[in-house]
């Protein structure tokens, strides 16, 4: 409830996806069915963003240890 309170329903319901949590959940979106596809395609989105990220990160790291 703090999410959406500070960011709004769409946010919590964002977070809830990510952390798949559904034993009471205040919102129904602890699965990619629950969620919607909405929901489900900004989180997939930011996902490919961040893992791009990450990706780039462990290059230059394992470029630096390469004899």
């Amino acid at each position: 409830m703090l999410a959406a309170k500070l960011k709004g329903t769409a946010a919590a319901k964002e977070v809830q996806l990510m952390l798949q949590y559904d034993p009471q959940p205040p919102f129904r979106a602890g699965t990619p069915r629950q969620a919607g596809t909405r929901v489900t395609a900004r989180i997939i989105k930011r996902r490919r963003v961040f893992q791009a990220g990450r990706a780039s990160i462990v290059a230059r790291a394992a470029a630096r240890l390469a004899p």
